[in-house]
């Protein structure tokens, strides 16, 4: 698998050095001047501060407890009764094609803490083997923001398409609610790079990333990236349990009719 290029941020312009790559930590130097070292522990804190909670915000205070409570209930009941389907798909996932049965990576939590969010693997070990070995299909990767159609992505099983476009590879995230990290409801989780430029994304750092949320339900993966900020900033302005509930009943239709799912 080749390594990938350092990327620059944006906004100052620093090499920062990608998660795997060479080297003991990674160096972020955000836009209020602070710099981050994380030298492989999950528990480093990154911090934005263009935009802040508006005081008439609800999200705080003891209604996160009680959404804390709820997390704990129903992700716990739906671990239990999801663990013939979580069977299945982990046999199906190992048979499918070599490789470890969960795919972690990175993403940013609640007071900018790193934490592991697993996913069932859906792609091959090889997969950016098999990507760059078509230059002409590398190009058009690139040129789409770094994405491709399922059908052409030649990094995807054949049950990994099947399991992005049900969602049922995120299952293995209400492990990660469970542990404190997630919850069923909330901003989409992002990995760090995309907290490097100064839009208003800050609101990443307020909540936990949720496994759904308004992002998830209202649009997925159709929208571009300032537009995904600006429907999970919202979400926090205007949160209420009611509307938790509101989108945790979408999310169902959502993920059946497949809209936008990668």
């Amino acid at each position: 698998m080749t390594s990938k290029p350092p990327m620059m941020s944006r906004s100052t312009g620093e090499t920062l050095r990608r998660p795997g790559s060479s080297g003991s930590g990674q160096d972020v130097r955000w836009p209020n001047g602070q710099v981050t070292r994380r030298p492989g522990s999950e528990s480093e804190t990154r911090r934005l501060t263009s935009w802040t909670l508006p005081a008439e915000s609800r999200y705080r205070g003891w209604r996160l407890g009680v959404k804390r409570s709820i997390d704990i209930v129903l992700a716990g009941i739906a671990l239990i009764v999801l663990v013939p389907v979580l069977l299945v798909l982990a046999l199906g996932v190992k048979a499918s094609s070599p490789g470890p049965l969960l795919f972690s990576q990175s993403r940013v939590g609640k007071g900018g803490r790193l934490f592991p969010m697993y996913k069932f693997r859906s792609m091959f070990p090889d997969a950016e083997a098999r990507l760059i070995a078509d230059p002409e299909l590398f190009e058009r990767y690139v040129a789409n923001n770094y994405k491709l159609p399922e059908s052409e992505d030649p990094r995807v099983t054949p049950l990994g398409r099947f399991l992005r476009k049900s969602s049922l590879d995120e299952l293995p995230q209400f492990w990660s609610v469970l542990r404190g990290h997630m919850s069923l409801v909330g901003p989409r989780p992002v990995v760090p790079h995309e907290l490097e430029s100064e839009r208003r994304n800050d609101g990443y750092v307020y909540a936990r990333p949720g496994i759904t949320g308004s992002w998830q339900v209202e649009a997925r993966s159709d929208v571009g990236y300032p537009e995904r900020c600006e429907f999970d900033n919202e979400y926090l302005e205007s949160w209420s349990l009611w509307r938790d509930f509101s989108l945790l009943v979408r999310t169902v239709p959502a993920v059946l009719a497949g809209r936008g799912a990668h």
